[in-house]
């Protein structure tokens, strides 16, 4: 839909992941959370078996939510508020437990995502834009946006699925500063210069970039997590140390 805007300087490793990715968009005016309608639409398909990857992108939520159930302002034409709704690869996730860290490396990749996008599409952010611990995106000690994983699991400890929401402040909005003064808000559009400024993409071209880069990321993992889980799995527990 919007492939074209995606830059095409990534690394040779990532590049067929990212461009060949597909997803599908659903959009709504206003919803509880996006994370929240994620999973309904998770506990609608047929056994829980849901096949491709779908993106839920709302103008408004209600009782949007961050890390340790903290709420999440999200103020109607001010912000980027999706959720990526992930297939589960069956082949790699039943007959094993979940691995210590596995969530935060989900979270982590989101971010690289959500960056790669925004500073290939804006480069003067190669400058200001940093993801700080796994899930917060920030820029002039101010909050950019951020990213929650969650997950289903199993009695047995399988994963079940994945729901990743990602919320970023796109434009200016002074009432966003009043609701939100513990982290500092800052929007995008505060951090370009004027000529870049101008050709902002909009919410739903950047919900879409972005979901598509974390969905073609998501694959690369899984990849090599099915080609050597047990060597991934290890390093995934070393970072967490």
């Amino acid at each position: 839909m919007y492939d074209s805007i995606l830059p095409q300087e990534f690394s040779e490793r990532i590049k067929p992941y990212i461009l060949n990715a597909d997803l599908d968009l659903y959009e709504a005016y206003s919803v509880t959370s996006t994370n929240d309608w994620a999973w309904e639409h998770y506990e609608q398909s047929p056994e829980h078996a849901v096949l491709r990857p779908s993106l839920f992108l709302a103008e408004k939520q209600e009782n949007g939510r961050g890390t340790l159930n903290r709420k999440w302002q999200s103020p109607i034409g001010s912000g980027v508020y999706c959720s990526l709704l992930y297939p589960v690869h069956n082949e790699l996730f039943t007959t094993r437990n979940v691995p210590t860290g596995f969530v935060p490396l989900y979270t982590s990749i989101a971010g690289l995502a959500a960056w790669i996008v925004l500073t290939s599409v804006y480069p003067s952010l190669n400058l200001s834009l940093r993801i700080r611990g796994v899930n917060d995106l920030y820029a002039k000690h101010a909050k950019v946006g951020g990213i929650l994983v969650e997950t289903r699991i199993s009695t047995g400890g399988t994963l079940k699925g994945i729901v990743t929401g990602i919320g970023i402040n796109l434009v200016q909005n002074s009432d966003l500063k009043l609701m939100d003064e513990r982290n500092h808000p800052i929007s995008i559009e505060e951090l370009l210069p004027s000529t870049e400024r101008e050709k902002m993409l909009d919410r739903k071209q950047t919900a879409y970039l972005v979901g598509k880069c974390t969905v073609g990321l998501y694959n690369m993992l899984n990849e090599d997590l099915l080609l050597d889980y047990e060597s991934v799995v290890d390093r995934i527990r070393g970072a967490m140390i």
